[in-house]
């Protein structure tokens, strides 16, 4: 064992020392590639879970809506069924029917005479 710079001791030591450096900078690489793939990783899986969430949104929100019309729905439903079993049942005849009934009998009874007197005068 010599102590100079050739010996072969040193040369050992400089050959691990530059292989370990040389690990290191690999590791170092590494784990950089793996933080960057990290950070895309995380944006990624941000962006899908706004994108989902607006969609959830949105479909909670068309949830809704189908969710009132089909009540408006049932109630004019309800209220058909009901103004169509009032107008069976019911004997008396509204205002508007009673005018409309008089001017249809006016006419007819004005066809009548019409038609007696063309008989008569044939």
């Amino acid at each position: 064992m010599v102590d100079s710079n050739h010996s072969p001791i040193f040369s050992v030591e400089c050959s691990i020392d530059s292989s370990l450096a040389e690990e290191l900078k690999a590791i170092r690489e590494k784990l950089k590639r793996l933080r960057l793939e990290k950070q895309k990783t995380t944006k990624l899986l941000d962006d899908r879970d706004f994108i989902l969430d607006k969609n959830m949104k949105e479909i909670n929100n068309r949830g809704q809506t189908q969710k009132m019309l089909q009540m408006e729905l049932d109630r004019l439903c309800r209220l058909n069924q009901f103004q169509i079993s009032s107008m069976k049942m019911s004997p008396i005849k509204s205002l508007r029917e009673e005018n409309q009934g008089g001017v249809i009998r006016k006419i007819n009874f004005q066809d009548q005479q019409s038609d007696t007197s063309a008989s008569i005068h044939k």
